[in-house]
């Protein structure tokens, strides 16, 4: 088939359309067709498209050639058969959920440049039938390879972010996604990558549907696909299963912040992790249990009920990792629950770990095993504590002989996860000495990854407020004394905040001892601090005080003769300066005695105004200014 056949064709086709008269233009169109296995591909690319709505009967003849064009060597004719799809969708709507299922497939293309054309293709026809295409994308998601999976999840998330405000108008839309998302993770939720949970539930808990707490019956519905998954981990010995349910842990804790119970599945972490924890990382446990310690997920939402279950399997895991390779992160997460889990239910947490008991015998064996976790962990902890210290020293002086760059900021780093490590130490070992000293209680413990803070009670915040004081008034020092700190209800960073700023108030009170409102050389253009200013401007600052003894008069006199009289008191600290002011000020005196002579002379209405332009020119204003120095003569 040579190109003089194509255009042939290609014209037979164009002018049956032209004149209307479709029906003779269709063997041409499926010459058209054919020339895609033959040696003008690069030229049917872009016409199989463009006609296959005037022959609908061709459809799936138009399809499967555009797919073949889709597999040929060249990656020119690869790009324009991917882009000859987004034509077909714009002409047939209907086709869309077909040539999404086929763009799906081809999410795989390791050419960045042939991914590039696909996506600006599949985008926009994703955005223009969300439904249809959404449907395509979750057969592949359900029943794919391993790999499409996971690039078609990242694709889905991406292109709901992209169509997030068309997405966020239409609730019945979202519902619907929901549900596609809730089938899928129900049935083959075990076999994804955490990844791809992760794609699918950060979408999920995006919708406002979900988000606006009004559909308890759909908040009830991803509760159970969630502990569906979480169930059908046989054990947590795999770094993939951790990381799946990791995911779960996460969806769990915002259900749970939703009034929506899910202690099932942290219950669930604990008891699999206490046989599959050493199969893990030392990280990958860490921050499985560190989701159950924030505010915000599980342990806000803790009750009596709660502690009696989930007790027992945190101190046996607790147990197990003391025993063991000791890893402090976790122990100190364990601990924390510990004691605020045993705080809601003392009497029982007391009789598991041996401090309390009527069997005298099971008793000491009990409280003998937490002895001997305390003391292990207590081995562990010198031996942190001596090498933490020991690296700190030896990076503070890389960090001080190091110029700026990317080496020092790596240094730094280092250095802060030291002092994590300290502060996590020194948690475990408080945490430790209360067990060891018979007490379990609700410990205000800052931990040291930022995880959740005691909130102080209202005791401490009032407390605070007094420390701060309130701000001070215009031209008045608050002479209120700090009070003391209620410390039994602040945590160890806030006590520390509450000093510095007690300190800081003192320091404010000092000075303002010394500071006055009086009229010195640092004036203000419009007598808002001190020399001398016009009425009208006078009005608009603080009215002077009625009252005023000699010295007071005698002072703000001196101070006046030392300003220049335009309002910018400058000071005169050098002495021919203060021999020049004395001469200006015999000037101006003789200046104004001659004034009056001449004003007497004038008319008495004259005179009135007279006095009062010179009243105004000679007033000062009130400010807050600092008092200047006054030079004595």
């Amino acid at each position: 088939m040579s190109s003089t056949e194509f255009y042939k064709a290609y014209s037979m086709v164009s002018n049956a359309i032209a004149d209307g008269k479709i029906a003779e233009g269709k063997a041409g169109y499926e010459e058209l067709i054919n020339f895609a296995k033959g040696d003008c591909k690069n030229l049917v690319a872009p016409v199989i498209p463009k006609f296959a709505h005037h022959f609908p009967d061709q459809l799936d003849k138009a399809i499967n050639a555009l797919l073949d064009l889709c597999e040929d060597e060249s990656s020119s004719i690869r790009m324009d058969a991917i882009r000859g799809f987004r034509v077909l969708t714009d002409h047939i709507p209907e086709s869309i959920s077909r040539v999404s299922s086929l763009l799906t497939q081809l999410l795989i293309l390791e050419d960045d440049e042939e991914l590039k054309v696909l996506h600006s293709t599949f985008g926009p026809i994703f955005a223009s039938d969300i439904k249809q295409a959404s449907q395509a994308v979750f057969h592949h998601i359900k029943n794919g390879s391993a790999q499409l999976k996971e690039k078609t999840t990242q694709f889905f998330a991406g292109q709901v972010q992209k169509c997030k405000k068309a997405i966020a108008a239409d609730m019945e839309l979202q519902q619907y996604l929901i549900d596609l998302i809730l089938d899928v993770v129900t049935e083959a939720g075990n076999s994804m990558t955490g990844k791809d949970l992760q794609n699918l539930f950060r979408t999920l808990t995006s919708f406002e549907v979900f988000r606006d707490n009004k559909h308890p019956s759909l908040l009830r519905r991803v509760k159970e696909a969630v502990e569906a998954i979480a169930t059908g981990e046989a054990t947590l010995d795999n770094e993939e299963a951790a990381k799946r349910f990791r995911e779960c842990l996460i969806v769990g804790g915002i259900l749970t912040s939703k009034s929506v119970d899910c202690m099932d599945i942290p219950a669930l972490l604990f008891s699999k992790l206490e046989t599959g924890y050493p199969a893990l990382g030392e990280d990958t446990v860490s921050e499985l249990v560190k989701i159950c310690t924030r505010a915000n997920t599980y342990s806000k939402r803790m009750t009596e009920t709660h502690a009696e279950k989930l007790f027992p399997s945190v101190y046996a895991l607790f147990g197990s990792i003391a025993e063991g390779k000791v890893n402090l992160q976790a122990c100190e997460c364990l601990l924390f629950l510990i004691h605020n889990l045993g705080a809601k239910k003392a009497n029982f947490a007391k009789q598991m770990i041996g401090l309390e008991g009527v069997d005298e015998t099971d008793q000491l064996a009990k409280k003998a095993a937490l002895l001997g976790f305390t003391a292990s962990l207590s081995k562990e902890l010198v031996l942190k504590t001596s090498e933490c210290k020991e690296e700190l020293k030896d990076l503070a002086k890389k960090i001080m002989a190091m110029k700026k760059g990317e080496e020092k900021q790596e240094l730094k780093k280092k250095q802060s996860q030291c002092k994590r490590t300290l502060k996590c130490a020194t948690n475990v070992e408080t945490m430790c000495d209360f067990l060891k000293a018979g007490k379990i209680v609700s410990i205000p413990v800052v931990l040291s990854y930022g995880g959740r803070r005691a909130k102080p009670t209202k005791e401490a915040k009032d407390a605070a407020k007094k420390v701060l004081g309130e701000k001070r008034k215009r031209g008045k020092a608050d002479a209120k004394e700090a009070e003391g700190i209620d410390k039994l209800h602040m945590s160890l960073d806030d006590i520390v905040k509450a000093e510095k700023d007690v300190v800081k108030k003192q320091k404010k009170i000092a000075e303002a001892k010394g500071r006055g409102r009086g009229k010195g050389n640092r004036g203000g253009r419009n007598g808002n601090k001190s020399g001398r200013g016009s009425r009208q401007q006078r009005s608009k600052s603080q009215p002077p005080k009625k009252k005023k003894n000699a010295d007071a008069k005698r002072n703000a006199a001196r101070g006046n003769r030392e300003n220049t009289g335009r309002g910018r008191g400058r000071k005169s600290s050098q002495q021919g300066n203060q021999k020049r002011g004395r001469q200006q000020q015999q000037q101006q005196g003789q200046r104004a005695g001659q004034k009056r002579k001449r004003n007497q002379q004038q008319q008495p209405q004259q005179q009135n105004r007279g006095q009062k332009q010179r009243r105004g020119g000679r007033g000062r204003g009130r400010g807050r200014g600092r008092g200047g120095r006054r030079r004595r003569n």
